[in-house]
Order: structure tokens, then sequence, then C-alpha cells
């Protein structure tokens, strides 16, 4: 067991570096979050290279090979600038990719609201489908009135 000296001197010791702590656990934080920005703005492109123009797709992978370049910095200015510039290159590409697939949902769904003759004898065949069942309901209930 530790004396009453040893745990003070311990505690004092463990207060003089948690500052020194507490700056390694934010520059480890920041790293992790330029990582997984790194990683999510790869598999961006790679997932829609059909979807993102290829101009677009250069300047999200040069924003990747500068903000690599960074990745392993322990200085925290550094690795926040990282983060910021690979983000403020990828966010405007993600925000037209999301509204070019708005854009086409709300094509598909206007031709779907003005109709086509397929669209309408779907939605007849399930009222068929509802009717059937209840048709097997009057019969059941025909059997249970015969018994």
């Amino acid at each position: 067991n530790m004396s009453k000296e040893d745990i003070e001197k311990a505690q004092k010791e463990a207060e003089k570096h948690a500052d020194e702590d507490k700056k390694k656990l934010e520059v480890i934080e920041l790293r992790n979050q330029l990582s997984t920005s790194i990683y999510a703005a790869e598999k961006l492109v790679a997932d829609n290279k059909d979807k993102i123009a290829g101009e677009d797709q250069k300047t999200v992978l040069d924003a990747v090979e500068e903000a690599k370049k960074h990745e392993s910095s322990d200085d925290k200015e550094e690795l926040e600038k990282a983060f910021k510039e690979l983000n403020e290159k990828v966010q405007p590409i993600g925000m037209k990719m999301y509204e070019e697939a708005a854009k086409e949902a709300g094509a598909a769904e206007s031709s779907d609201a003005e109709g086509s003759d397929d669209a309408k004898t779907d939605k007849d065949s399930e009222e068929v489908v509802e009717g059937e069942v209840v048709e097997e309901d009057k019969k059941k209930d025909t059997k249970s009135k015969k018994k």
C-alpha cells in the first residue's frame, strides 16, 4: 500500500500532467476526425463515380491528398485547418449530389402523380385483393349459419 505522502505526491504529479494529457487527447480526437473525413470523402467519390462530375472528383481527391499530408501531425491548429479545408471542398459537392437526387426523386414522384394506367391498375388490383378477403369472411359467415 502507498503511504499518505506517496498518494499526495502522485496526485500533484497527475495534476501537473492533466493539461498536457488534455492537449494530447484533443490532438488525438482531431486526428481521428480528420481520418474519418478523409475516409468519408474517398468513399463518396468511390461510391458515386457515375454521379460526380470528373472535375468535382478531382477536387475531392486533391483535397484528400492534401489532408493526408497533415494526418499524422501533432499540431492542433494544423489538424483543425486540414479538417476545415477538406470539409470546405467536399461539402459543396455533397450538397450538389443531394440536390440532384432530390430533383430526380421529385421528377419521379410527379410522373407517378400524373399517373399512367399501370399505376391505376396496381391500385385497383390492391382493392380487389382486399375485396377477396372480405368475400372469404362472408363465406365463413354463411358456413357458420348453416351449422
